[in-house]
């Protein structure tokens, strides 16, 4: 219980203050919203070993390579991702990118909209596909 927000709510309506979600739209529209405009949100686990895909709490203002950690059951923000409805597999600024090399790791990197940053939700097994 955070109180009696009246009066707050009383200089909001004498100034004739707009919403955050008007400031979103107006000033910052280029902001991604991690449950907006997205398929879903949340882990990206494989059931099989509970493990889930994972930041391993590395600095996102760079370029990184996802690792796999025990689930936390969303208890983990480093666990957290959006399957937007452009097909990216995001966080913030940061899109999963694939690549078709054996072996390789994803990466994630800023996103552009790059064939290889293009992931598919399978809803009859629960897969996510490159």
């Amino acid at each position: 219980d955070y109180g009696d927000v009246s009066s707050r709510r009383a200089i909001r309506e004498r100034l004739k203050c707009n919403s955050f979600k008007w400031f979103l739209d107006n000033v910052y529209p280029e902001k991604f919203i991690p449950d907006e405009n997205v398929y879903a949100y949340g882990e990206v686990r494989n059931p099989a070993s509970s493990f889930c895909f994972d930041t391993l709490g590395k600095d996102e203002k760079t370029r990184i390579e996802m690792g796999v950690f025990f689930c936390q059951g969303g208890a983990s923000a480093n666990q957290v991702f959006s399957l937007s409805h452009k097909d990216e597999l995001r966080r913030e600024d940061l899109c999963c990118t694939g690549h078709n090399t054996p072996g390789s790791s994803v990466i994630m990197e800023p996103c552009w909209e790059k064939s290889n940053q293009k992931w598919k939700h399978d809803r009859k097994t629960g897969a996510i596909i490159h």
